[in-house]
């Protein structure tokens, strides 16, 4: 396991929900990888639509970063489909215990915004 790896594992043990097992704490990593790369994307994307209605245009810098942001974000929701899928396979109940607190989330999130 890389450095990398323990870093990721730490990280993962340490957002994991308590009712999490422990066997989904990859799945549940990846997914909080996931929204932090869409909001990174999104922001960027704010920050540029802000930029264009004030008669701003982007630069090539700017380009540059939203594409990065975005295959950042493609290359995210690839690694959680694989994590979710792996999980499902071998451990469908914590694929499920998973799946209900993402549903929890995306309700929270959901709240919030209204």
């Amino acid at each position: 396991m890389s450095a990398e790896d323990n870093v990721g594992a730490e990280r993962a043990k340490a957002n994991a929900p308590l009712e999490l097992p422990n066997v989904a704490h990859g799945a549940w990593w990846a997914y909080l990888a996931m929204l932090d790369s869409k909001q990174a994307h999104y922001g960027c994307l704010e920050r540029l639509d802000f930029k264009y209605r004030h008669g701003g245009t982007r630069t090539l810098a700017e380009g540059a970063q939203l594409e990065t942001l975005l295959a950042a974000h493609d290359r995210c929701v690839r690694e959680f489909a694989s994590a979710i899928k792996a999980l499902g396979a071998a451990e469908p109940a914590a694929r499920d215990v998973l799946i209900t607190l993402m549903s929890e989330i995306v309700q929270v999130d959901k709240g919030a915004a209204h």
